[in-house]
């Protein structure tokens, strides 16, 4: 549950520091972070769908702002969002890497597995 936790906040906050990037490569590797996020989410759903597994509610979308509109002090920086998206990346590979270790069933295993090479690979 803790996971599944996780890649709805992590998308979810990764789409605001979007919208405070200015840096067109860096709003490349985001919206490539949001994607992957999102996937692993649906992933991750659907098994704890079939296993009977209450879900919590997904946070909202937030809404578009341009970048122009939000004041200075409100807004990141892309030095910021480049250091949060390291430090998430290394967080998520840990995460998926302690959920491998802990898992009992090879299945779960290998789904998180999975979810760690995409990660991998993305960096």
């Amino acid at each position: 549950m803790d996971c599944i936790l996780r890649l709805q906040n992590n998308g979810s906050g990764v789409s605001n520091t979007f919208q405070s990037c200015g840096d067109g490569d860096l709003q490349e590797l985001l919206k490539e972070t949001i994607e992957l996020s999102e996937s692993d989410s649906r992933e991750l759903e659907v098994y704890l769908k079939e296993s009977g597994v209450y879900l919590p509610p997904s946070p909202a979308e937030r809404s578009k702002a341009d970048l122009e509109d939000i004041p200075a002090g409100a807004k990141f920086y892309d030095q910021e969002i480049g250091a949060k998206l390291s430090l998430d990346t290394a967080a998520g590979l840990a995460a998926c890497s302690q959920a491998m270790g802990m898992a009992i069933r090879e299945d779960i295993a290998m789904m998180f597995g999975q979810m760690h090479v995409k990660k991998h690979s993305w960096v």
